[in-house]
């Protein structure tokens, strides 16, 4: 077997091993939980509307990278991702579509904590 052949059955089966277990539960609109806690979020405090946007916008992220990895379909991610991230996953699914794989996410929920929230409120680190 020629080493490039052996190296795609290699990443193959990879993909395949890949299936994403997380924690518990999915909503009943078929999105993701989230548990969002903003207690020890540092410099300053996180806002009740941006503690439900961060939430709501996570689980939407999450839907929206699983039907885009299950469909092989990367326009779905548009909307959720950008950058860097938006062309790796992009690129992963370009290359599971040409091995002819797909790859389930099963997600069954979130704790994500805010670590950081900058003083102007432009940037925000959090840990899932």
């Amino acid at each position: 077997m020629k080493p490039m052949r052996l190296f795609g059955l290699m990443v193959a089966v990879l993909h395949l091993l890949c299936v994403v277990t997380l924690f518990p539960h999915i909503s009943a609109d078929g999105k993701p939980s989230v548990q969002f806690n903003a207690d020890h979020a540092v410099p300053r405090q996180v806002d009740e509307s941006v503690q439900q946007a961060i939430a709501r916008d996570y689980s939407a992220a999450w839907q929206a990278l699983g039907a885009a990895m299950a469909t092989n379909s990367p326009g779905v991610l548009n909307e959720n991702f950008v950058g860097l991230a938006l062309d790796k996953l992009t690129r992963r699914i370009r290359d599971q579509e040409s091995l002819g794989l797909r790859t389930r996410i099963i997600d069954r929920g979130h704790k994500v904590e805010a670590i950081f929230y900058s003083i102007d409120g432009s940037a925000m680190e959090l840990k899932d």
